[in-house]
């Protein structure tokens, strides 16, 4: 029998929240005080490969849902650098594991295509394997609804304003 990861009360647990940033521009209830928090040295914050290595063992303990949070994930420094560590398929698992892809343009309270949960690409071959990988989480249940996915031609690209750029390391405070 495969090991499993149980809480304190003796639960199975198959959903992990990892958070990349300390510096998050949300402030969801569950995990952010009203008064905020002392933000960490950022040699105190883990290193993407100690993530990496956190996965590996998340999932090998029965975690089928890991959510990438701290907020937009993407204001820490090459945090594209820690996606590209991960298989194609590592990367499907985080990818549906970090949002809802079941409601059509939305993300929680945000409303818009801008919210859409798509997938760019122009490789046939990752085209079958996402679309075989919706069909499975989508027999197996997974979520709530069918997932609402888009797959779209990712020909076009349009660069974020400049104020996205570079965002963690010009608000390090």
């Amino acid at each position: 029998m495969q090991q499993q990861l149980i809480d304190s009360f003796g639960r199975q647990m198959d959903y992990v929240r990892l958070a990349v940033t300390d510096r998050c521009n949300l402030r969801c209830q569950y995990c952010m005080p009203a008064h905020g928090i002392e933000i960490a040295p950022r040699a105190d914050l883990l290193t993407f490969k100690e993530m990496y290595r956190i996965i590996r063992v998340l999932t090998e303990l029965g975690v089928t849902k890991i959510r990438l949070t701290g907020g937009e994930p993407f204001v820490r420094k090459d945090f594209v650098g820690f996606l590209e560590m991960l298989s194609f398929n590592d990367l499907l698992v985080v990818f549906f594991s970090t949002h809802d892809p079941t409601t059509l343009n939305r993300q929680g309270n945000d409303v818009g295509t801008q919210y859409r949960s798509s997938i760019f690409t122009d490789q046939k071959d990752e085209i079958k394997i996402i679309e075989s990988y919706i069909s499975e989480l989508n027999l197996k249940g997974t979520f709530k609804n069918d997932i609402v996915t888009t797959i779209e031609d990712n020909s076009v690209f349009y660069l974020a304003e400049n104020y996205h750029h570079d965002y963690f390391n010009l608000n390090s405070n």
